[in-house]
């Protein structure tokens, strides 16, 4: 019996791991970019995102870690952040709204508050709104189930010894999942060195980056077929997770230290957000979102 089971589980196949992150290849390369890109592959990146980075923010649960300090997995290739909070009677449409602003499909105001005076400013490159089929989006006073945008954020990360402008060209992509349970947003670097607008002043760029958040409404299935008002905040119970990598160059370089400071400075936005929340800020309606 003993080498029976001893072969038998010589035969079974090895269960496997994440793959090791490639500055070659998606998600962790976006080496590609032009401004006349179709929306449709710009949607078809985005969905891949959205599966690697819930895949990530789902792995952690439970796991053991140092919330929001860099983890080094060299079998991987990756520099990792991870934090999650439980927010219990707050609705899933709160956090969309105090995440994306009042029309729940910008990011500036958070980045704005996350950075600080830190920040030099934003721009918004392009923008595409869809439904569920790719299809575009044509009513404005709903949320749009899918969104891709093409932005810049500029910020001062100087030190006591040199002056730096940093600087973040990205895919932004906003998923709301068919159950209307869970929405997530991931933010992917463009990896190139073309120039998204001329800068007086020398400016450096963060590569082979992304991030991204994950919002589910986690009540109890009973508490969900007897309440079924998304915006019932003392019924809610939303989970938040930031999930951010950075894949390491063979070699270790500066670059890796800035990407760490960054995805720390990231990381915090899960607590930002819980003390934005504490203060109330106004509803959107929960028939705001849509399929």
């Amino acid at each position: 019996m003993r080498s029976s089971r001893t072969s038998a589980n010589k035969s079974m196949p090895p269960v496997l791991g994440p793959a090791a992150a490639s500055r070659l290849a998606a998600p962790w390369a976006f080496l590609n970019y032009e401004p006349t890109i179709p929306v449709d592959l710009l949607l078809e990146r985005g969905v891949g995102l959205v599966r690697y980075v819930r895949q990530e923010c789902h792995r952690g649960h439970g796991a053991s870690s140092s919330p929001g300090r860099a983890i080094k997995d060299g079998a991987r290739n990756v520099m990792h952040v991870r934090v999650a909070a439980d927010l219990h009677g707050v609705s899933i449409s709160r956090v969309l709204r105090t995440l994306a602003g009042p029309t729940a499909t910008s990011f500036d105001d958070f980045f704005d508050r996350l950075l600080g005076d830190k920040l030099e400013g934003m721009t918004l490159h392009r923008n595409a709104c869809a439904d569920v089929h790719g299809r575009p989006w044509v009513d404005p006073s709903r949320v749009p189930p899918r969104m891709a945008s093409m932005g810049s954020l500029y910020y001062d990360d100087s030190s006591l010894f040199k002056k730096v402008t940093r600087e973040l060209v990205y895919l932004d992509y906003m998923h709301i999942h068919s159950d209307k349970r869970s929405i997530t947003r991931v933010f992917k670097s463009v990896d190139s060195d073309d120039p998204t607008t001329p800068h007086k002043k020398h400016v450096e760029r963060h590569k082979h980056i992304l991030f991204g958040y994950c919002i589910d409404d986690f009540r109890h299935l009973e508490d969900r077929n007897d309440h079924d008002d998304d915006d019932d905040d003392d019924k809610s119970s939303v989970r938040v997770t930031f999930y951010g990598e950075y894949a390491m160059a063979p070699e270790p370089c500066r670059l890796g230290r800035e990407a760490k400071h960054f995805l720390e400075k990231l990381g915090t936005s899960v607590q930002l957000l819980q003390r934005m929340l504490a203060c109330h800020p106004p509803k959107l309606s929960a028939s705001h979102i849509t399929q």
